[in-house]
């Protein structure tokens, strides 16, 4: 008799062994599924947040060399439609036309995606963005130029007076004898 209540007490022990090992990996499942999730909530948030300025950076980069593209054509078409050119310019001009003028295509068509993707409150914000860059770059320009202005004006005053103090030293003959005044 002692045989089948060992079994079966050995059979209870085991299942119960079982139970335990098998709650502790669900409660292990369930932390490192918890934070799995959190992690994803948060880089997704993060992620968000300036997904929407570095679009508009994007389009406003594909713009230039949109721009940049369009002017070293113009400058192809240029020396390859002028007299003046030299056979060799005009055979580099007409080797590079064609390759600068797919990668304007694709930047073109890359560029219309993205203004595409941005939807109608996305270009308000890249076209004021675009004029905004724009502004702030011509009025720092002209304030550089307004605040040294003075400095500018003054280098002629100070090369004409060097000038004449130059004309002096020579013909008082303390300058060399090959001296000669600009």
């Amino acid at each position: 008799m002692d045989g089948p209540v060992n079994i079966q007490f050995a059979d209870n022990e085991s299942l119960r062994g079982y139970g335990i090992w098998l709650a502790q990996k669900w409660k292990n499942t369930q932390a490192r599924h918890q934070e799995a999730q959190q992690d994803i909530n948060f880089s997704m948030h993060s992620q968000s947040c300036s997904a929407g300025q570095k679009a508009v950076e994007e389009a406003l980069r594909l713009r230039k060399a949109r721009d940049t593209l369009c002017d070293s054509i113009k400058d192809l078409q240029r020396v390859l439609t002028s007299c003046n050119s030299e056979p060799y310019e005009i055979a580099e001009a007409d080797l590079e036309l064609p390759e600068l003028r797919d990668r304007l295509a694709g930047v073109r068509k890359s560029l219309s995606a993205r203004e595409h993707a941005l939807g109608v409150e996305g270009k308000k914000r890249y076209n004021h963005l675009a004029s905004t860059l724009e502004q702030k770059l011509h009025n720092h320009t002209k304030s550089s130029v307004k605040h040294r202005d003075p400095t500018i004006q003054s280098l002629p005053q100070q090369f004409n007076q060097l000038q004449v103090r130059m004309a002096a030293v020579v013909k008082g003959r303390r300058a060399p004898s090959n001296a000669v005044v600009p």
